[in-house]
């Protein structure tokens, strides 16, 4: 580890052991009594991180937990949003898919069947790709980071950490619901809903959906439309919808049900403009503009996603422990298409049709009936089945011929997994509790392709003509994950803990490699290795947590961006980087001085670098172009979308006007410098290439609820200062591209809640 990053450390853990023990003792000596606590006290929040219903406070792992009422107070209103509440995670896109990043560890892969490691569960269901995240949030019961390896509760895809998003039930007892609306800059329009209705005795059901739609802030020409002037390009349209029916068909049994349809086109991620190192043709075409924010296209940029998924679960409660089954069925079919030359020249196109099937069963058993211990064991089964076709189009500005040069390729890629895992945690005595367990896990992938000229999925025409492919492909990987952790309460809910954990991603097949080549060897499974200690301080009006580990990833599975040698497309592929390490501290405080007045802060330090990297693939400009599938060495260089550096901090005040309340809720964010996608450096002078630097943003609303608490108004005011960072800065064959975060956007909203 090195002698700088092991005395980093060891004083980080002196510090953190140090303000643990002082923040006890304040803790043990506060006289704050329950009936001077605000109504949602900080002590008792509530999370299911380790796959049963405990106390924040209690349990020994990083996690940042918050609920749809803190969140709506931050201005949060997607998921895309939550890197202004929770320390150490920064979210990205890679097309219209959110890609989240913990302590550093992040995926850019787009493709079907392309995991991340970064696993996402909603209601307890694995979500291989989650639409929801870029979505506006509608019926939420809280949202927890898990941060770290998460391989024995949560399986496969979790190397990284584990992010669990709980939706409301249907209220058993009441009619209950609500209903906003708004609208903003860029003609942002937006409605929400969620109902509720009992049916009978132990029998509801609930419906919840949104709805927006908005102009995006993207100019652009297409040629031949609108007398080829600026106008929008990159329109936003989301909708989703979902109902859930819940009976409890006795005492002790439980049967739940439910349907979520999620649809989203977004081409913002794709409207992207190339302003340097165009080749020369590309260059002198009067044809194009490197200004910010506008693109010149031969077709409007196309990119969406749609997302069905049917869920049940039922739940047996007897006399030794609780025994659930629950499955779920879901369906994601996602389109693209696009001009990549930034120019009016019809130069070259690509587009592909990405779509995934998948089935998640988990037989679970949990009992709490043996004196001392909390045990939960269970069998998990995935299946998925995922397709592409992709295509590149080089127009006869390129080829000199009379039509486009088409190429496309289709691929399989088919996953089968079994895990079998078993978590226990015994109390040694009132105040030591022992945690221990394992998961093994077995996947395997099976894939083929296959390569053709012609493409008729886009409207073109003529035939289309196999070239070749079909070699088949399999691989099998197993992997046994352990955890064991340690938690000593050192006052009245204060607990100090270390904790060990490993996380495994299974290896996968480059789809979008050449069909034509029969040998294609399988990426080597990601496994991580985490160490961690930490502290828990919850009283009625407090709540302070940190920690500090150190995470060794073997074979860690990154991404780059290269070119085929036959059909020039462009594509996003999965190699292993040797090792890399991750390592630093987390600290976050929320106080309530007084009930109308909330605080929260947090700060994390990540120090994430890969450790030995020789090969990687990059894209450099020689000689005023790029150069595609180069190599450099990244050995000791900072991985993507990595910042050493996150914090936040908000403030919400309720002022009493009248019969009615107002609520003011003003929050920061701050990101230091990292690479947005994809990393480079000058051979030269060794200065990285493709880097964001750091920045800060605010966010502000005011929100009036009218006399009883039915109806609100409020308005709402994001990226104060109107900074805009770069979400993508990347080289490609046709030059380097960038784009930029959204402006500064405002407006007003409006509810009404029964």
């Amino acid at each position: 580890m090195g002698w700088d990053n092991a005395r980093f450390l060891s004083r980080l853990a002196i510090g953190t052991a140090l303000g643990a023990f002082g923040a006890c003792q304040a803790a043990a000596a506060d006289p704050t009594t329950a009936t001077s606590a605000p109504s949602t006290s900080a002590a008792d929040i509530v999370v299911t991180a380790q796959r049963r219903t405990e106390r924040l406070v209690n349990v020994p792992m990083s996690i940042t937990a918050v609920n749809q009422s803190q969140l709506a107070k931050a201005g949060v209103t997607t998921f895309n949003d939550i890197e202004q509440v929770v320390t150490g995670v920064k979210m990205g896109n890679t097309g219209i898919f959110p890609e989240p990043s913990i302590r550093g560890i992040t995926s850019f892969l787009t493709a079907g069947g392309a995991d991340a490691n970064i696993a996402v569960y909603v209601d307890g269901f694995y979500q291989p790709d989650p639409l929801l995240f870029a979505q506006d949030i509608v019926n939420l019961q809280d949202l927890q980071v898990l941060k770290g390896p998460q391989g024995t509760l949560y399986g496969r895809n979790a190397s990284g950490g584990a992010i669990l998003i709980r939706t409301l039930d249907p209220d058993m007892n009441k009619f209950t619901g609500n209903v906003s609306a708004g609208y903003g800059n860029y003609n942002d329009a937006r409605g929400s809903g969620y109902v509720s209705v009992p049916l009978a005795p132990g029998l509801a059901i609930s419906f919840d959906g949104s709805y927006r739609r908005n102009d995006g802030f993207i100019k652009g020409i297409i040629i031949g439309k609108h007398n080829n002037k600026y106008h929008n390009v990159s329109p936003y349209k989301a909708d989703q919808f979902e109902t859930k029916l819940k009976w409890e068909a006795t005492d002790n049994l439980t049967f739940t049900v439910g349907y979520h349809y999620t649809y989203l086109n977004d081409p913002y991620n794709n409207n992207y403009n190339i302003f340097a190192a165009q080749p020369p043709v590309l260059a002198a075409t009067p044809l194009q503009t490197n200004r910010r924010d506008h693109v010149v296209r031969n077709v409007p940029t196309f990119y969406d996603a749609r997302s069905d998924t049917v869920h049940a679960r039922a739940e047996w409660k007897t006399g030794i422990g609780t025994l659930s089954f629950q499955s779920q069925y879901q369906r994601t079919l996602s389109r693209t298409y696009q001009d990549d030359d930034d120019t009016g020249l019809d130069w070259s196109r690509n587009g592909a049709i990405f779509g995934q099937r998948n089935w998640d069963h988990t037989l679970e058993f949990q009992t709490d009936a043996i004196d001392r211990l909390n045990l939960t064991m269970g069998i998990n089964r995935f299946i998925e089945h995922a397709t592409g076709k992709g295509f590149s189009d080089i127009g006869p500005d390129q080829t000199h011929l009379p039509v486009p040069l088409i190429f496309g390729a289709s691929s399989v890629l088919n996953t089968r997994a079994m895990a079998y895992y078993i978590d226990g945690t015994y109390a040694v005595t009132d105040k030591l509790h022992l945690n221990a367990g394992v998961r093994y896990t077995d996947e395997r992938k099976f894939t083929t392709s296959f390569l053709f000229s012609g493409f008729d999925q886009f409207g073109f025409s003529g035939p289309v003509t196999p070239l070749g492919g079909n070699f088949p492909h399999t691989a099998k990987f197993t992997k046994w994950t352990p955890r064991a952790t340690l938690r000593y309460e050192i006052a009245r809910d204060a607990n100090v803990y270390f904790s060990y954990s490993q996380g495994f991603k299974a290896g996968t097949f480059n789809t979008s490699n050449s069909p034509l080549n029969p040998i294609l060897p399988a990426t080597k499974p990601e496994q991580s290795t985490n160490y961690e200690i930490g502290f828990k301080i919850a009283r009625p009006r407090l709540r302070i947590e940190g920690a500090i580990y150190y995470t060794d990833f073997k074979d860690l599975q990154t991404s780059t961006v290269v070119q085929d040698p036959i059909t020039h497309v462009l594509s996003t592929v999965v190699i292993n980087a040797k090792g890399a390490k991750n390592y630093g501290g987390e600290l976050s405080v929320a106080y309530t001085p007084v009930d109308d007045l909330n605080v929260h802060a947090g700060v994390a330090y990540t120090h994430a670098r890969y450790k030995s990297f020789p090969n990687a693939s990059v894209n450099l400009i020689v000689g005023g172009v790029v150069v595609t599938n180069q190599t450099q060495d990244f050995s000791g260089l900072q991985i993507e979308r990595a910042p050493d550096w996150t914090a936040n901090a908000g403030i919400d005040y309720t002022a009493h006007i009248g019969s009615g309340k107002l609520v003011l809720a003003g929050n920061g964010s701050y990101v230091s410098s990292y690479a947005p996608r994809t990393d480079a450096y000058d051979p030269v002078t060794h200065k990285r290439l493709y880097l964001q630097k750091g920045y800060a943003q605010l966010n502000a609303q005011a929100t009036y609820n009218f006399a009883g608490d039915h109806f609100s108004l409020g308005v709402w005011m994001k990226n104060i200062t109107d900074y805009r960072f770069k979400t993508t800065f990347n080289p490609g064959a046709n030059g380097v591209y960038d784009l930029y975060s959204w402006p500064r956007t405002f407006g007003f909203t409006a509810g009404y809640k029964w």
